[in-house]
């Protein structure tokens, strides 16, 4: 196949160097290399905005973003062969979770492992670039001296004890430090600034361009067991958080409905409380502010201990170096989980990059859903935030077997297929990717290395075209409406990611934001909010403004339902302008849809939704608004409500069907590249489409575009509608 670049590339900015901090104390180092030698040869690295996305530049060379990550660095020379320069090994700064420890005892530090991950790379790859990700807990004689700073639990007599996680390694069960102790905070970061010192006057310092910041069971900052946590250092943290939330007694006793609870009494909520729900799978909060307050409360402690790290590694460090961590997963994450407070992320500074694992579950199976990232991408590109995809699918060659949720395939075809629909969706939209090997994922095998090098060059060719977002529709996830939500339940998933991979099947470009990004949205014609149950004022008014100039805002479910810390329906149709019910009792959920009005007749009779009951239902009751679907009872389920300058749309359940969206998208003059159906990406210079059926799908724009197969290496002509042929679950990717 042919990948060479059909068009000029663009020409890159200069990038303006960053000033150098001041210099720091000398490292100790077996080495012999002083820092300030070391910072003489220290590569430039930006985080930067170009072809229309934050991009990464070494060098002032802008990447591509393909990395090679994991435990087994024995074959990054392979991947290296291949054309990857960057790649990202395993290490700890103190003792992980899982990794060995370097802080060996409170005055002894032992770097040989780091400093053999980075010999063997650099040595082995003079030209490689490395990402280094660091693993943080605490060793075992830390926790043992500080066992009052690690996660403690409440049982149901009261009594406190020590959480205990199994470990796959010699020594069965360990306790983990607590987010919220200062302590850890502060010996974490020391070890972190003295890691980076020892790394800078290393022989291989030079090569280093960046940290990745974890910690958690699986690196990825997920609260600890799914606990709650009752250390002291903890349950003190929370009272601070709510003082500094509520500010006087007074609104705490409101809050809380308890006149005798104050800041220095206020407790987190019992285990089992949080695992139940006022109002079956929605939270009251007359009733239940405590486990909501608890629960954003774990959020905001958890964003502010990535911070915190990552501002460490920044102030450490004598020259420019990428830092980052895996956090913000609002599309599947449980509240529970600590990953709701992006915004306190976006606004960081101290954070160039994010990153998660692909979308698991139905996104891994071909045929079933589109791939994607656990975050709302759109607004971490908003924020000047690069991304990076971990690509951890279960190879056909991969020893270990892997459930639905991973979904190995049974051949290097397969593997193929999902790695070209992978990347599509990674390359047009400017983000990077890096190949995992968790459970032991293998790529060794001629045939898949050989796909690799070719999906590296076409990420090469494809690294200056333009990334400019086109979406004139998005999707927008709340992410402290996920607190009144009962964990566990599935209507988060669907009322986030699957609803978004909905829209990206609905044939028109669409972007997935945060909400306190609606300000900067004007420019949308069809905004899709996907679990606005409880928006704050702010966001309210930014809805509100939004409710003008012909857009079409789609809401779902009990969108609305919590305003000022009361349920009410009458807050839902002041949100919505549509007057909606609830049915407490619920009901099932599932919704037939007749033709709209005589608009779309071919969608008669099409379903969506769940048989299941689901607690509570909203039912809009609104006789200014078009019935298009109804519940299996016959009552209304989908309506649409023509407003003097906008239209309102409801829907009781969630997952839209993507032609229902196409429907709503030609309303509002949103422009469809293809039938709904086939999962599609696009940006101002390219284009991706993964077909779930084969057939000739017919791609069009508004004006002759000369269209180009990176995948295939050829030219299809220039005009405005192109027939294409599709194998069924094949990925093209085009530029334009």
């Amino acid at each position: 196949m042919n990948f060479a670049n059909p068009f000029l590339l663009l020409v890159i900015a200069t990038i303006v160097a960053t000033s150098l901090p001041a210099a720091k104390p000398k490292a100790e180092s077996s080495s012999g290399l002083d820092r300030s030698a070391a910072n003489e040869m220290a590569p430039q690295v930006k985080v930067t905005p170009l072809r229309g996305v934050p991009s990464l530049v070494i060098d002032r060379v802008l990447q591509s973003g393909m990395v090679r990550a994991g435990w087994n660095t024995a074959d990054f020379p392979e991947f290296h062969k291949v054309g990857v320069r960057i790649f990202s090994p395993i290490t700890t700064a103190t003792a992980g979770f899982w990794e060995s420890p370097v802080w060996v005892a409170p005055d002894t530090w032992d770097y040989g492992h780091v400093d053999e991950i980075l010999k063997k790379i650099a040595s082995g790859m003079p030209d490689a670039w490395i990402l280094l990700r660091v693993e943080l807990s605490a060793p075992a004689w830390w926790r043992e001296r500080h066992a009052s700073e690690t996660v403690k639990l409440r049982d149901a007599n009261g009594q406190i004890l020590p959480l205990l996680l199994p470990h796959a390694y010699p020594g069965g069960h360990r306790t983990v430090p607590s987010w919220s102790s200062q302590l850890w905070r502060t010996d974490t970061a020391h070890a972190l600034a003295r890691l980076v010192r020892h790394i800078e006057a290393s022989p291989y310092g030079h090569r280093v361009i960046g940290y990745q910041i974890c910690s958690g069971e699986s690196h990825e900052w997920f609260e600890w067991g799914n606990a709650v946590d009752w250390s002291d250092c903890n349950v003190q943290a929370f009272r601070q958080w709510l003082n500094t939330r509520y500010q006087s007694p007074e609104a705490l006793h409101v809050a809380w409905n308890s006149p005798a609870i104050t800041f220095t009494n206020a407790l987190p909520p019992m285990e089992e409380r949080v695992g139940k729900a006022q109002l079956g799978w929605l939270r009251d909060p007359q009733v239940e502010q405590q486990i909501v307050d608890y629960q954003e409360f774990v959020s905001a402690r958890t964003g502010d201990a990535v911070d915190f790290l990552c501002r460490a590694v920044k102030n450490a460090a004598s020259h420019p170096v990428m830092v980052g961590a895996f956090y913000g997963y609002l599309l599947c994450s449980d509240p529970r989980w600590g990953h709701q407070d992006l915004d306190q992320i976006l606004d960081s500074p101290s954070v160039d990059f994010l990153a998660s694992p692909g979308l698991y579950w139905e996104h891994r199976r071909l045929g079933v859903a589109a791939p994607g990232p656990m975050v709302p991408l759109s607004s971490l590109q908003l924020h000047g935030k690069y991304w990076l995809n971990e690509t951890d699918l279960r190879t056909s060659i991969t020893p270990a077997t892997a459930g639905q949720t991973e979904a190995k395939v049974l051949s290097v075809e397969e593997d193929v297929i999902r790695q070209r629909r992978e990347l599509a969706w990674i390359l047009c939209s400017g983000v990077g990717q890096w190949w995992f090997d968790v459970c032991n994922i293998r790529y060794n095998t001629p045939p898949l290395m050989a796909e690799i090098g070719r999906l590296n060059r076409v990420a090469e060719t494809a690294k200056n075209i333009s990334r400019v977002p086109e979406d004139r529709a998005a999707a927008v996830v709340d992410p402290g409406s996920a607190y009144y939500l009962l964990p566990g339940t599935p209507l988060l998933n669907e009322l986030r990611r699957l609803q978004v991979d909905l829209m990206i099947r609905s044939g028109m470009a669409s972007g997935c934001y945060s909400s306190r990004d609606l300000p900067r949205l004007k420019d949308k014609r069809l905004i899709l909010f996907c679990d606005a149950i409880a928006p704050s004022p702010t966001v309210r008014d930014a809805i509100n403004t939004l409710k003008s100039e012909g857009r079409v805002l789609v809401f779902v479910w009990a969108a609305g339902a919590v305003s000022h810390g009361i349920f009410s329906a009458k807050s839902m149709e002041n949100l919505t302008g549509i007057r909606i019910r609830a049915l407490l009792e619920g009901a099932t959920e599932r919704v037939t849809i007749n033709d709209c009005g005589g608009r779309a007749p071919q969608l008669k009779g099409l379903k969506y939704g769940s048989k299941r009951r689901t607690i509570p239902l909203f039912i809009p009751d609104d006789p200014a608004a078009e019935v298009w679907g109804t519940l299996d009872s016959g009552r209304p389920a989908l309506v649409v409500k023509k407003h003097e300058d906008w239209t309102a749309v409801y829907s009781s359940s969630p997952r839209l069907p993507p032609e229902v969206l196409a429907l709503l998208a030609d309303h509002a003059g949103v422009h469809r590249y293809i039938p709904a159906g086939d999962a599609l990406w696009a940006s101002e210079g390219m284009l991706g489409i993964t077909a779930f059926t084969a057939g000739i799908k017919r791609l069009c724009f508004d004006k002759p575009v000369r269209l180009y197969d990176l995948y295939e290496g050829r030219t299809m002509g220039t005009k405005s509608c192109f027939e294409i042929p599709f194998e069924p679950n094949e990925t093209r990717l085009f530029s334009k």
